[in-house]
């Protein structure tokens, strides 16, 4: 898909590597791509801060938590939209997240997982073309395309010799690649641990080592995901940029760049110095950027400032930015991750989040901005 966007000279792909979930199934994977705080499993149910995402209602709803303006829906539901439609239904719309189900859908049924690889062929097709749409609507410029998991495909049937028995095991959910349950077991060829990474330490799964199965009926054998191979683990993320073919150039927004390479804080009162990196013209637009410090919670830390990047001078000098934050007064820990988080004022998506140490000697105290 990487080399088919790239092919286009109206688009600008990049492509970097993630690691999806343990278990890696869809709906840990899909929950994990939401905005949260935290994840926790309520029997089957995964909950993201507190809220059900099992369906894509549930999924539409946390997103309007995290911005009001942003819908969750599946691809079939919009596929068929005139670009009329989309401007019409979209129009306020600045977040917008698109599930497509082509390849699970064929893969986990054991009449069609033989398809799975021209399932994929379709979805890549099926994707670039609804990207292609939804630019030409002149409503999104922006995607990013991930994955909630990957996949082990054998085409040769898998012998007795692959498959785990679970007739003495008791647990709450069963799939062939993984189990759940609520304390360790110990099954030979398996690996079993707690799902301390998303503050279920009561929750365990266990997954065969390699690429077996464990005996239970339902969908085929030869699609299989859930495990914690690098095959079902490893997924990609392709980062898209697109213009409309009437533009003679892509428009960008200004790039903005911190100047300093000391990411330690010892003082609540701190001075950072920004960068706008080239002049504003039309093919660079300007930005407008709230920037603040939070810590690994998400909660705010500090004042927010805010900076016009709109500068058109020679003068490198002259699109330098100054700026002074003040930490709130409370005990921080160098152990723990704190962030410098930058955000375009217009769409308050995040443009740049920065790690930071803080290591100030806690002074009892009220700061208040």
């Amino acid at each position: 898909m990487y080399d088919i966007l790239n092919n286009d000279p109206t688009t600008k792909t990049s492509i970097e590597p993630m690691l999806s979930t343990i278990p890696s199934y869809t709906a840990l994977g899909m929950a994990s791509l939401l905005p949260h705080t935290n994840l926790k499993y309520d029997d089957k149910n995964i909950l993201v801060d507190g809220q059900s995402s099992l369906s894509t209602n549930d999924r539409d709803k946390i997103l309007k938590k995290y911005q009001s303006n942003a819908v969750a829906v599946q691809y079939d539901e919009i596929k068929s939209f005139k670009i009329q439609e989309l401007r019409e239904k979209y129009n306020d719309v600045n977040l917008i997240y698109i599930y497509h189900n082509q390849i699970d859908a064929r893969g986990d049924n054991n009449k069609t997982e033989d398809e799975v690889f021209m399932a994929t062929g379709e979805a890549i097709h099926e994707i670039k073309n609804l990207i292609t749409k939804l630019t030409n609507s002149r409503l999104f410029s922006n995607f990013f395309v991930t994955a909630d998991h990957g996949f082990i495909y054998k085409r040769d049937k898998l012998e007795e010799s692959s498959k785990v028995d679970l007739s003495t095991v008791d647990s709450f959910y069963k799939n062939k690649r993984f189990l759940l349950t609520y304390s360790p077991i110990e099954i030979d060829a398996c690996i079993s641990f707690p799902l301390n990474y998303i503050n279920n330490n009561d929750v365990y799964v266990t997954t065969p080592i390699g690429s077996g199965i464990f005996k239970i009926g339902g969908s085929g054998q030869n699609y299989v995901h859930g495990g914690a191979s690098l095959e079902e683990c490893m997924i990609p993320l392709l980062k898209v940029k697109t213009s409309t073919r009437s533009s003679s150039k892509m428009q960008n927004t200004v790039d903005l760049q911190l100047m300093s390479t000391n990411n330690k804080i010892t003082n609540n009162i701190c001075v950072f110095t920004f960068y706008q990196s080239e002049n504003i013209s039309s093919t660079v637009t300007p930005l407008e950027a709230k920037i603040y410090f939070e810590d690994e919670n998400g909660e705010k830390i500090s004042n927010e400032v805010i900076i016009y990047a709109n500068k058109n001078t020679d003068s490198a000098e002259d699109r330098e930015f100054k700026e002074k934050f003040t930490l709130m007064q409370k005990e921080y820990s160098k152990d723990k991750k704190y962030f410098m988080v930058i955000k375009d004022v217009k769409t308050n998506m995040e443009i740049k989040r920065e790690e930071f140490i803080i290591d100030i000697a806690f002074q009892d105290g009220f700061s208040f901005f």
